[in-house]
């Protein structure tokens, strides 16, 4: 059974504040958006998207006294938004190893403030997908751009859920 888009978002959320996420839960990132083209998108992309909010703390700053967040954090962030696109929209059946991720940094990235990562899926196959992803600053859509990337995944799958009712059947002796 399918697991919809708005339920998918929901476990995905729950999970980032139990630690099963660990460098979500870091970037305070939550998925705020999820996108599902209803026709086919004219830049020959698959359309599938989403949106993720995330806000980094003074922690980040580089020492050098100017208050911008390290390019790393940005990037992790791309990271954590396209890995999160492709298990939203493979029902939570497939998780990534990132095999390359190429980053264009457009603008300082500034501390404690809202910051919005939105990934796009260009297409995913059986073992491979390709995606793009945007930073920006204040507004998902219309923020201006700090960063931007293309990333290649693995798709792995994911474990099925344990079950919480116990077995049934009979005890051996």
């Amino acid at each position: 059974m399918a697991t919809s888009a708005t339920r998918a978002q929901e476990i995905l959320n729950a999970s980032f504040g139990k630690g099963r996420n660990p460098a979500v839960q870091l970037l305070q990132g939550t998925i705020v958006e999820v996108v599902e083209p209803k026709t086919a998108p004219a830049d020959g992309s698959d359309g599938r998207a989403i949106c993720m909010r995330f806000r980094t703390d003074r922690t980040f700053d580089e020492t050098s006294g100017r208050a911008e967040t390290q390019p790393g954090v940005a990037a992790a962030m791309l990271d954590a938004v396209c890995a999160n696109a492709v298990v939203l929209h493979s029902s939570l059946k497939k998780t990534v190893a990132t095999l390359e991720q190429q980053c264009s940094f457009l603008e300082p990235i500034p501390p404690e403030r809202d910051l919005f990562a939105t990934a796009t899926l260009l297409r995913m196959g059986r073992r491979v997908a390709f995606l793009k992803a945007e930073l920006r600053l204040g507004d998902a859509h219309d923020g201006p751009l700090l960063a931007r990337s293309t990333q290649t995944n693995s798709l792995l799958d994911l474990p099925e859920p344990r079950s919480k009712a116990k077995s049934s059947a009979p005890a051996k002796l």
